[in-house]
């Protein structure tokens, strides 16, 4: 029962994620990519946002996983 309720508040947890990066690119974002995973893509082609964005995001989770980013953008393309 615990674990079926952690797995449910994860993924409500994750969708706003992904709603929150499609609102803050203006619909320019993949409905489907979280912020984080979206922070190491950016950060992988150069861009300015993610050199910004992937450390603050890996330092506010660092305390739950190292290499937050990438280990998101790496859940998010094994499909």
């Amino acid at each position: 029962m615990a674990h079926e309720l952690k797995r449910r508040v994860l993924n409500v947890l994750v969708g706003i994620d992904q709603l929150c990066y499609v609102l803050i690119t203006l619909g320019n974002g993949n409905p489907d990519e979280t912020m984080s995973a979206a922070a190491y893509r950016l950060e992988q082609e150069g861009k300015l946002g993610g050199k910004i964005f992937r450390p603050v995001i890996d330092a506010l989770f660092s305390f739950v996983e190292r290499d937050h980013c990438r280990r998101a953008y790496e859940a998010e393309n094994i499909k």
